[in-house]
């Protein structure tokens, strides 16, 4: 139902147009989707939107639903819940195991917090985007609490 674009400012979930025959659009009367007039049977969507403006109400600015897309901070993606988030069509939250290790002292120069990842005992080297990481088996959602431990220890 949606595309997902994203970057380091934040995600973009983009309505998929429905790819229908000629003889299909000529016979239909129903409009195309708008997430402004969504029906009674695209309750999990009803559902979902009104997640993000729950969660936009507490982060203003962060979150924008407009007809054809929806616009969230990684903050507003990291927090979403899960089967919210399956329904807008954002990836599963992570597999990989996080291990963290510190050097030096705190409030010493020297102090620093290294982490890795590991899947199945194995070091994995995915590339996080704001609460997105691309990992090999393709990208996952970090919750909110993770995001945040990984951008303090950046």
């Amino acid at each position: 139902m949606f595309s997902l674009d994203y970057n380091d400012q934040g995600a973009i979930l983009r309505l998929v147009k429905e790819q229908r025959g000629l003889f299909a659009r000529l016979l239909s009367k129903a409009p195309a989707r708008n997430l402004d007039r969504l029906e009674p049977r695209d309750r999990d969507l009803i559902l979902a939107i009104a997640d993000v403006r729950a969660l936009e109400n507490e982060r203003p600015g962060e979150a924008q639903v407009q007809s054809d897309q929806i616009k969230l901070s990684h903050t507003i993606v990291a927090s979403l819940p899960s089967s919210s988030a399956e329904t807008l069509g954002l990836p599963p939250l992570v597999d990989l195991t996080l291990h963290t290790d510190a050097e030096g002292l705190p409030g010493q120069r020297n102090f620093r917090l290294r982490y890795e990842w590991r899947k199945n005992g194995q070091r994995q080297f995915p590339t996080k985007v704001g609460a997105l990481l691309e990992t090999s088996d393709g990208v996952r959602r970090l919750p909110l609490w993770l995001m945040e431990a990984l951008d303090a220890a950046a």
